[in-house]
Protein backbone atom coordinates (compact mmCIF):
# COMPACT_ATOMS: atom_id res chain seq x y z
CA UNK A 1 0.00 0.00 0.00
CA UNK A 2 1.31 3.45 -0.92
CA UNK A 3 1.52 5.91 1.93
CA UNK A 4 0.59 9.47 1.00
CA UNK A 5 1.54 12.57 2.98
CA UNK A 6 -0.85 13.53 5.78
CA UNK A 7 -1.23 16.93 4.14
CA UNK A 8 -3.05 15.41 1.15
CA UNK A 9 -6.79 16.14 1.20
CA UNK A 10 -9.30 13.25 1.21
CA UNK A 11 -9.54 11.25 -2.04
CA UNK A 12 -6.14 12.51 -3.16
CA UNK A 13 -4.46 11.51 -5.39
CA UNK A 14 -7.43 10.99 -7.69
CA UNK A 15 -8.46 7.46 -8.62
CA UNK A 16 -7.69 8.05 -12.31
CA UNK A 17 -4.02 8.89 -11.65
CA UNK A 18 -1.56 6.36 -13.06
CA UNK A 19 1.83 5.10 -11.89
CA UNK A 20 4.52 7.75 -12.35
CA UNK A 21 6.80 6.80 -15.20
CA UNK A 22 9.06 8.59 -17.61
CA UNK A 23 11.27 11.62 -17.92
CA UNK A 24 9.80 15.02 -17.06
CA UNK A 25 10.84 18.67 -16.77
CA UNK A 26 10.30 20.97 -13.79
CA UNK A 27 11.13 24.59 -12.97
CA UNK A 28 13.51 24.85 -10.00
CA UNK A 29 15.40 27.55 -8.12
CA UNK A 30 18.58 25.74 -7.14
CA UNK A 31 21.63 24.42 -9.03
CA UNK A 32 21.74 21.53 -8.53
CA UNK A 33 18.09 20.96 -7.60
CA UNK A 34 17.40 20.34 -3.89
CA UNK A 35 14.44 18.85 -2.03
CA UNK A 36 12.92 22.33 -1.46
CA UNK A 37 12.52 22.66 -5.25
CA UNK A 38 10.02 19.79 -5.00
CA UNK A 39 7.57 21.20 -2.45
CA UNK A 40 3.98 21.39 -3.63
CA UNK A 41 1.91 24.56 -3.63
CA UNK A 42 -0.08 23.07 -0.74
CA UNK A 43 3.11 22.53 1.29
CA UNK A 44 4.37 26.03 0.49
CA UNK A 45 1.04 27.61 1.44
CA UNK A 46 1.07 25.73 4.77
CA UNK A 47 4.62 26.99 5.39
CA UNK A 48 3.38 30.55 4.96
CA UNK A 49 4.73 31.27 1.49
CA UNK A 50 2.45 33.89 0.00
CA UNK A 51 0.78 33.46 -3.36
CA UNK A 52 -0.65 36.44 -5.23
CA UNK A 53 -3.55 34.27 -6.34
CA UNK A 54 -4.60 30.67 -6.28
CA UNK A 55 -3.11 28.95 -9.32
CA UNK A 56 -4.80 25.58 -8.95
CA UNK A 57 -8.29 24.18 -9.29
CA UNK A 58 -8.45 22.40 -5.91
CA UNK A 59 -6.29 21.31 -2.97
CA UNK A 60 -5.59 17.91 -4.51
CA UNK A 61 -4.00 19.59 -7.54
CA UNK A 62 -2.11 21.88 -5.13
CA UNK A 63 -0.80 18.79 -3.29
CA UNK A 64 0.89 17.55 -6.47
CA UNK A 65 3.87 18.91 -8.35
CA UNK A 66 3.80 20.46 -11.79
CA UNK A 67 5.93 18.72 -14.39
CA UNK A 68 5.86 18.69 -18.19
CA UNK A 69 6.93 16.32 -20.93
CA UNK A 70 7.92 19.17 -23.25
CA UNK A 71 10.72 21.58 -22.33
CA UNK A 72 9.28 24.21 -24.69
CA UNK A 73 6.18 24.53 -22.45
CA UNK A 74 8.43 25.53 -19.54
CA UNK A 75 10.58 27.83 -21.63
CA UNK A 76 7.46 29.75 -22.72
CA UNK A 77 6.14 29.89 -19.14
CA UNK A 78 9.49 31.04 -17.80
CA UNK A 79 9.71 33.86 -20.33
CA UNK A 80 6.11 35.00 -19.92
CA UNK A 81 5.87 35.23 -16.11
CA UNK A 82 8.21 37.71 -14.42
CA UNK A 83 9.00 35.77 -11.21
CA UNK A 84 9.67 32.61 -13.24
CA UNK A 85 12.45 34.19 -15.33
CA UNK A 86 15.11 33.37 -12.74
CA UNK A 87 14.14 29.71 -12.51
CA UNK A 88 16.09 26.88 -14.12
CA UNK A 89 14.66 23.91 -16.00
CA UNK A 90 15.56 20.49 -14.63
CA UNK A 91 14.89 17.04 -16.08
CA UNK A 92 14.56 13.79 -14.18
CA UNK A 93 12.96 10.35 -14.09
CA UNK A 94 9.86 9.75 -11.99
CA UNK A 95 9.60 5.96 -12.42
CA UNK A 96 7.89 4.34 -9.43
CA UNK A 97 7.76 7.56 -7.44
CA UNK A 98 4.04 7.95 -6.89
CA UNK A 99 1.29 8.65 -9.39
CA UNK A 100 0.50 11.29 -11.98
CA UNK A 101 -2.26 12.59 -14.18
CA UNK A 102 -2.26 14.66 -17.36
CA UNK A 103 -3.54 18.14 -16.42
CA UNK A 104 -2.92 20.21 -19.55
CA UNK A 105 -3.60 23.91 -19.78
CA UNK A 106 -3.71 26.33 -22.69
CA UNK A 107 -0.12 27.37 -22.05
CA UNK A 108 1.23 23.95 -21.11
CA UNK A 109 -0.21 21.17 -23.27
CA UNK A 110 2.21 18.59 -21.83
CA UNK A 111 1.52 19.43 -18.15
CA UNK A 112 1.12 16.67 -15.59
CA UNK A 113 0.40 16.76 -11.87
CA UNK A 114 2.67 14.38 -9.96
CA UNK A 115 1.78 13.15 -6.46
CA UNK A 116 4.77 11.79 -4.54
CA UNK A 117 4.49 9.24 -1.77
CA UNK A 118 5.98 9.65 1.73
CA UNK A 119 9.77 9.30 1.66
CA UNK A 120 10.11 9.71 -2.11
CA UNK A 121 13.54 11.00 -3.09
CA UNK A 122 13.25 10.87 -6.86
CA UNK A 123 14.08 14.59 -6.94
CA UNK A 124 17.70 13.33 -6.75
CA UNK A 125 17.44 12.23 -10.40
CA UNK A 126 16.78 15.79 -11.63
CA UNK A 127 19.54 17.81 -13.26
CA UNK A 128 19.62 21.27 -14.84
CA UNK A 129 19.23 21.39 -18.62
CA UNK A 130 18.30 25.04 -19.29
Amino acid sequence: MTEWPESFPPACPPEDAVAAKGEFFRLVDDVPPVSDDFKSNLELRRLGVRFKGQRWSDDCIAAGLSVTQNIEDLKRLRESVGPMRKKKIAIGRVDGSGVMKATPSLSQASHYTWWRRVGDESWNTFRIVA
